[in-house]
């Protein structure tokens, strides 16, 4: 095997039930009908990432699976509210439409944080931006005028779309094929907690 067959590409996130999946995709269809290039996200796919970790040697996932477990140990479940939406980097240049999380949202940076510390210690290298939670629901590929999807942010921007426990993370596959990404779950991990 070479160097880049032996490369996984690998992230943790919270995955969502089928009925916030459901909820999502009702509220992402308010978006549809939008004029401009989008690529709206398949519902089944739907997640939160609380760590991309990218290209990584898949003799590394058990020390990643290990590092889950131990950075969870003192985490409770939770809950978290999904709700609001907006546009990434802004709405003059957007590339990212994205759904909030309203309630819980220190609960997953600390655990982002708790997850980061226990993944740098077994070498990895993260990426530095600060971390913002989010789902996101479409990517632009082209728009060339804002109106439309400005007004749609600023009508549905308070919405509550619905809320879950959180009571495990999972470490996933990604493989990328031009019909969009495919995830399979490698691991998962139990929040513990007292």
């Amino acid at each position: 095997m070479t160097q880049i067959e032996n490369q996984i590409r690998t992230f943790i996130a919270i995955r969502f039930t089928d009925e916030i999946r459901n909820r999502i995709k009702v509220f992402a269809d308010k978006f549809s009908s939008l004029p401009g290039n989008y690529r709206w996200v398949s519902p089944e796919t739907m997640h939160l990432t609380l760590q991309f970790l990218g290209d990584i040697d898949a003799r590394l996932i058990p020390k990643v699976m290990s590092a889950c477990q131990i950075a969870v140990r003192e985490v409770p479940p939770f809950r978290i509210e999904l709700a609001g939406c907006g546009v990434f980097p802004n709405i003059k240049r957007p590339r990212v439409v994205w759904i909030g999380i309203k309630e819980g949202q220190n609960n997953v940076v600390a655990l982002h944080g708790i997850l980061s510390k226990q993944l740098t210690g077994i070498g990895l290298k993260l990426e530095e931006r600060p971390y913002s939670p989010h789902l996101t629901f479409g990517r632009i590929k082209f728009l060339k005028k804002t109106a439309a999807l400005k007004q749609a942010i600023e009508k549905n921007s308070s919405e509550i779309i619905g809320g879950l426990a959180v009571s495990k993370i999972s470490v996933f596959r990604s493989e990328l094929s031009p019909e969009g990404p495919s995830y399979k779950i490698m691991g998962e991990t139990y929040l513990k907690g007292d």
